[in-house]
């Protein structure tokens, strides 16, 4: 059941035609360093939007649940955890 939903009432919201939210799974080998680093390029990037982009742009949605992605080979150092 969506969040719009109620029990027994029938709902005439609009839809939304923008894109689906996604969300986006941590890796389990990203060091806070690099995760900190793509929350600000983030937040900037949505800063820099204009209202139409920022209503068209899909939501993002950080979830705890952890991506199957495996390390990159090569991968600089800094961003990668080695335990």
């Amino acid at each position: 059941m969506s969040s719009e939903d109620s029990e027994g009432e029938t709902t005439t919201t609009t839809t939304t035609n923008g894109p689906k939210p996604r969300k986006i799974k941590k890796l389990q080998w990203e060091r806070s360093k690099l995760r900190n680093i793509k929350a600000k390029l983030d937040e900037d990037h949505l800063k820099g939007l204009s209202e139409k982009q920022r209503r068209t742009t899909a939501c993002v949605r950080r979830s705890d649940e952890v991506s199957t992605r495996p390390r990159p080979n090569g991968g600089p150092s800094w961003a990668i955890r080695t335990n």
